[in-house]
């Protein structure tokens, strides 16, 4: 799929998309198709990307937010530690979850990766 297609399709603005698109090429996680018919396809199978892997080849923007103005840091801040370990648990979270199970596939749904995890959609019967 082309650029122009996914950031019209989803809304994006196409510098910003362009610039997310080099970053996940650069960390093997697209490939680029050149010529007429080209565009952007997976490098990696949707059940081998995670959200963690994908996170860290953008630039890690949904990492928690330290404490700011902290002036305990060499004393050892008590929120800081608490955001330590939240920021561990949120990168563990996210090296569970799969593109392929973000959309759906089926193979997502029969092999879920989370104990407890259904592989359906919240509030979905199982």
């Amino acid at each position: 799929m082309s650029s122009g297609a996914i950031a019209r399709e989803e809304e994006i603005p196409r510098r910003y998309l362009q610039a997310l698109l080099r970053d996940l090429s650069a960390a093997g996680l697209l490939r680029v198709v050149r010529g007429r018919a080209g565009g952007y396809t997976l490098a990696k199978s949707a059940e081998e990307i995670t959200i963690a892997t994908i996170s860290e080849a953008v630039g890690d923007p949904m990492a928690p937010t330290f404490c700011l103005g902290c002036k305990r840091m060499e004393q050892g801040c008590p929120a800081h530690e608490a955001w330590g370990q939240l920021a561990q648990e949120f990168r563990r979270a996210l090296s569970r979850i799969t593109v392929a199970q973000l959309t759906g596939s089926p193979a997502a749904r029969k092999a879920p990766s989370q104990p407890g995890h259904t592989g359906a959609p919240p509030g979905a019967a199982t």
